[in-house]
């Protein structure tokens, strides 16, 4: 596969996550990241990107997605602002303090 991945080096963000979820955060972002290389394989020009972890609502949120930058860009949004139109798989891990759990969505 030849493209590109972003992954910034976010163990100091990731302290904030209780140290007994941790292992099970970081399991869950392996996870997603072997998913994202299997994914890519289906674009023409794959970049895979993962964000800093920021916080909302109570959550701490990782996002990442697999892009296809062969593709055209069209005018398709999701409700956060994002233009969806090239992606090829995305989602998030995150730390919910509420429920003090790991959870991940697509």
């Amino acid at each position: 596969m030849n493209g590109t991945i972003r992954c910034p080096d976010f163990q100091e963000q990731a302290e904030r996550i209780p140290r007994e979820h941790r292992s099970e955060f970081y399991d869950a972002v392996k996870e997603e990241l072997l998913w994202c290389t299997i994914f890519a394989q289906r674009a023409e020009s794959p970049s895979i990107s993962f964000s800093e972890i920021r916080e909302a609502g109570g959550q701490l949120i990782l996002e990442f997605t697999v892009t296809d930058l062969g593709k055209k860009e069209k005018n398709e949004y999701n409700w956060h602002g994002q233009n969806t139109s090239r992606w090829v798989y995305a989602g998030c891990v995150l730390y919910d303090r509420v429920s003090d759990s790991i959870s991940r969505h697509h």
